[in-house]
């Protein structure tokens, strides 16, 4: 009888220019460590742009804008906002916008967005 293996499959995708990544690029949520060294510095507010196109921008909330969420939502366990790229009810402190959508994500989705997008435009 024949042993079946399974490949680890990446989520990335290979060789591909703007129109073949996706949200699914962002591989499960891992805790983000800031103090960890790597090769491409995170800053916000980010831009990713393809030629002159506009294809996602990052931001970090304001004060305001965060105390302003948690007042919106303080008492709520039924419908407290969770970061749309982990599901995770961690803090949410960023905006993501791409196109005309616009989502709240976390910190760590953040950082990891941006270290992904950077490994994919120096590749």
């Amino acid at each position: 009888m024949a042993e079946l293996t399974i490949a680890p499959v990446s989520r990335l995708v290979r060789n591909a220019g703007a129109e073949g990544v996706s949200e699914s690029a962002i591989s499960s949520h891992n805790q983000v460590h800031l103090s960890d060294s790597f090769a491409y510095p995170v800053t916000f507010p980010f831009e990713w742009r393809h030629s002159d196109s506009l294809i996602a921008k990052i931001e970090k909330l304001s004060e305001g804008e965060i105390s302003e969420l948690i007042e919106k939502n303080n008492g709520s366990s039924k419908h407290k906002p969770i970061c749309v790229l982990c599901g995770e009810h961690n803090g949410l402190e960023y905006r993501k916008e791409s196109g005309n959508v616009s989502h709240l994500i976390c910190e760590d989705c953040a950082i990891r967005y941006v270290r992904k997008v950077s490994e994919l435009q120096n590749r």
